[in-house]
Formats: structure tokens, sequence, C-alpha cells
């Protein structure tokens, strides 16, 4: 296992990982940015892959979106294996694609929320802290190369 894996999501889309990289334009694929960025916003949750294939292929791209899932699966683990090497980071059993849980993950947007959650709680004094904080963290809208999809 190697260190915290850092996502970010504001601004763009990369991941940080043993001292490499993967950015959005390694790959430029939505679907990809989608599936993965879903795996990871979920993972503390195993959910059926026909929930997935549902939510990933909502607009009925796919007359058989479970097969479908699973191409997609594979095209991220690639994605994922020329980026960072063998590590599982997709784990699957019981009809469920969910993310390694032995490899911690940091997600931006996540650390954005929690840090504005937490200036509630501060001293007046110290709120222009925790505003600091989140203006560092805010690089940009979530996933713009999304913009426009569900």
């Amino acid at each position: 296992m190697g260190d915290k894996m850092k996502v970010s999501l504001l601004g763009s889309f990369e991941i940080e990982y043993n001292g490499k990289k993967l950015l959005y334009h390694d790959y430029r694929s939505k679907q990809i940015t989608k599936l993965l960025t879903y795996l990871i916003l979920n993972r503390k949750k195993q959910i059926f892959n026909t929930t997935t294939a549902d939510i990933m292929f909502n607009d009925h791209d796919s007359n058989d979106p479970i097969n479908a899932l699973k191409a997609l699966v594979y095209r991220v683990r690639c994605v994922l294996k020329k980026s960072f090497g063998d590590e599982q980071f997709i784990l699957n059993a019981k009809g469920s694609y969910y993310w390694n849980p032995n490899i911690e993950v940091l997600v931006d947007a996540e650390e954005f929320i929690d840090t504005l959650k937490c200036e509630k709680f501060a001293d007046k004094q110290d709120v222009h802290t925790f505003y600091e904080k989140a203006s560092a963290l805010y690089k940009g809208r979530m996933l713009p190369m999304l913009a426009g999809d569900e």
C-alpha cells in the first residue's frame, strides 16, 4: 500500500498517487472521468452494478448497460494501471464494483466542504482562517469538463 491518493475535482480532474499524476488530458474521456469520480466519491459504499450502470448510462446510450459498464471499468483500470502500476484500485464482488478500501483517498471537494462546515463552530476571531483555507482549496467549478452532464 502506498501514500494517500489525492484527488482534485475542483477546477480540473487530477489524481496524484505515489509521486505520479493522472490528468484528464492524459486520457480525455468524460465517461472514464464520470466513473472514476463516482467510485471515489462513493468509496465507502458497495453499490450494485445495476445501479451504477443506470447512473452511468441514464440517457440510454447502451442497449446493454451492464456490459457497457464492464467495458468502461476495464478502460478505467487500464488508465489507472498505465499511470500508477498494478495495484488493484477497483474491486468487484457480489455484483458490485467498488473502490479498494485499502487505498486512502483525500478529495479536495470534500475537504472544501468540511472546511466550510467547521467554520460554523470556530471562534469569531478564527473564522478568517477557515475562509482562507477554503479559498486556497477552491480552484474553480467541480469537474468543468463535465459541464452540462448529469
